[in-house]
């Protein structure tokens, strides 16, 4: 599936973002991959339309992964990263829809 775009200055160069939900732990694991040596900068990740996180990342590494914790039983989500500099930003660019199942998934409150 090739990325798809949104307004921005242009496309963000040699980035791609994969969703894999974890239905048993309950979260979707976001993971950035950099074609270049390493990934740094700036980054929101959005989940729909909103704004989950504002990151700097500066690793080595070419890959970085977040962990979406404030998912919904039943629901389907969209990721989206965008790096940004101040008030540049590029334009967004899309994860696969990741459906959200946790039929078989236990709640725990911290009690019982």
């Amino acid at each position: 599936m090739f990325p798809t775009y949104d307004e921005g200055i242009g496309p963000l160069e040699g980035i791609q973002i994969i969703v894999t939900p974890n239905q048993e732990e309950g979260y979707n694991e976001i993971t950035i991959i950099s074609s270049e040596s390493r990934l740094c900068g700036n980054f929101y990740i959005y989940r729909d339309l909103d704004v989950i996180v504002d990151l700097t990342i500066d690793t080595e590494n070419k890959t970085y992964s977040y962990k979406d914790f404030t998912i919904e039983h039943n629901k389907e989500y969209v990721y989206a990263i965008r790096q940004y500099d101040g008030n540049i930003m590029t334009s967004k660019v899309y994860s696969n829809a990741v459906a959200c199942d946790f039929e078989h998934a236990y709640l725990y409150d911290g009690n019982k």
